[in-house]
């Protein structure tokens, strides 16, 4: 019975399931009808930049699991899609759905805190996560720019961050997942390891993701340091730069030499506040090997690790982004080819949108679909900038988009960020990507009538 694929073993027990909780049918419809009481049919969901957007069918606010398990079970006996949306800091249609879209902004709790893991609802949302860790003197190993992803969509794309550590699906032991028929199964190295293989970068394909249970650290201080440069010095600097620092990022203002140096620092050194807009002109760390000093307008801050990597709110002006992941080693020549390229379509750019493009670096980790699958990685970043109220020329954004994941995917072996716009198709992954097939086989098993996919995954995952 161990080797029967593991939807048929979700079927078989799915009944079971449902005994075991002590739930009837009739109380199980009840739960079903308390869902759709909290339900609005018709209404439009958007992502954070506007640019995506659905008119699902229904859109649910469970509150607890049992809320998850109603409507992924009504999702299948009604044959309909079922998606799941965080806060929609994803800027790609991953989301988009015509059936039920379940928002788990009701979802949100710790579940439990040990020395070495926490494990928490998927609708939480990292900010609270690490105000919650901090006030136990933990912290998270990394963190991207922004924390208002709930904790199931960053890790089920891979925000990343930088630094010499993975992801945020990286620091992911466990994941309760509420599949395609509504029986629940709890997923780690030692229950369901093949899925567990997939399942952390899963894309949104697998199921519902429940809860998820991830390392912790004793939290830390950070000193971040900005550093204005122009950029022809600092690429040739660049490697051994990122050998002395452990995390270090960079970027510029496309069409000029504008650049700026961002780092990271471990320091005992007392706090004076990264969230309080005061900055010192004064690092507490010394400058890079070789420097005899930090350039004018060098500025840093000390702070907790998590508000020396995070803004402490949302963006303010709203902007489209890609990103595309390339070997480490690749670097320098694929910014040199995108700079190229943006001179032979510079003529079309507008003055009055505001550009940005910059680099991270992430660890390899070995996640099937993760971009940085078995590899050190460059993150290349290109923003068009908008308002407050309307996102940055769509355009002008394609044009860059497309022009730098030509370059990455054709010449440096790239893989797209999931989360980010892409033009990413099954073709062009399964070229980057050596356990694409086995990855689309698993999804294959969990969800065979295709309730969790939407157009986006069947281009990733199907060419459909």
């Amino acid at each position: 019975r161990w080797q029967l694929p593991m939807v048929y073993r979700c079927m078989q027990t799915s009944l079971e399931h449902v005994r075991m909780a002590g739930t009837t049918m009739p109380v199980l419809f009840a739960v079903l009808a308390a869902v759709a009481m909290q339900s609005a049919m018709g209404a439009t969901w958007e992502n954070w930049d506007k640019r995506q957007t659905c008119e699902p069918a229904s859109i649910m606010k469970p509150k607890q699991e049992s809320d998850i398990i109603a409507a992924v079970q009504h999702a299948h006996q009604n044959n309909m899609h079922l998606k799941v949306a965080g806060d929609g800091h994803s800027f790609s249609p991953i989301v988009l759905t015509d059936g039920i879209l379940l928002e788990l902004n009701d979802y949100q709790n710790v579940v439990q805190l040990t020395a070495n893991t926490v494990t928490v609802e998927a609708g939480m949302q990292l900010f609270q996560l690490n105000d919650f860790l901090a006030g136990h003197g933990k912290t998270l190993a990394n963190l991207g720019a922004i924390s208002q992803q709930s904790v199931a969509g960053a890790t089920s794309t891979n925000t990343h961050g930088t630094g010499r550590t993975g992801g945020l699906a990286d620091q992911i032991v466990a994941i309760r997942l509420v599949c395609a028929n509504g029986t629940v199964v709890d997923v780690s190295e030692t229950q369901h390891p093949d899925l567990f293989r997939a399942l952390p970068v899963g894309l949104g394909a697998f199921g519902v993701i429940s809860t998820l249970t991830l390392k912790i650290y004793d939290i830390w201080r950070m000193e971040k340091i900005q550093v204005p440069m122009e950029l022809d010095k600092l690429m040739p600097q660049l490697e051994t730069l990122r050998n002395q620092y452990e995390r270090m990022q960079w970027y510029y203002t496309p069409y000029t030499q504008d650049a700026t140096l961002l780092l990271r620092v471990n320091t005992t050194a007392a706090i004076t506040g990264c969230w309080n807009g005061t900055m010192s002109h004064v690092p507490v760390t010394p400058p890079p090997t070789g420097w005899s000093s930090w350039p004018s307008g060098t500025t840093a801050c000390i702070d907790q690790v998590y508000k020396t990597l995070t803004h402490s709110g949302d963006d303010d002006v709203l902007y489209t982004e890609m990103e595309m992941m390339i070997p480490i080693e690749d670097e320098l020549p694929a910014i040199t080819d995108f700079q190229a390229f943006r001179e032979r379509v510079k003529s079309k750019h507008n003055p009055k949108n505001g550009l940005f493009t910059g680099v991270r670096y992430v660890e390899a980790d070995e996640i099937w679909l993760s971009p940085f699958y078995q590899r050190r990685t460059a993150v290349i970043s290109t923003i068009v900038f908008g308002t407050a109220t309307q996102t940055g020329s769509p355009d002008e954004f394609d044009m860059y988009a497309s022009g730098l994941e030509y370059i990455a995917g054709t010449h440096f072996q790239g893989r797209p960020h999931p989360g980010k716009y892409n033009f990413a198709n099954a073709t062009s992954l399964r070229r980057v990507y050596p356990k694409f097939d086995s990855f689309v086989g698993l999804v294959k098993q969990m969800d065979p009538s295709g309730m969790f996919r939407n157009a986006y995954l069947n281009r990733w995952l199907f060419q459909e």
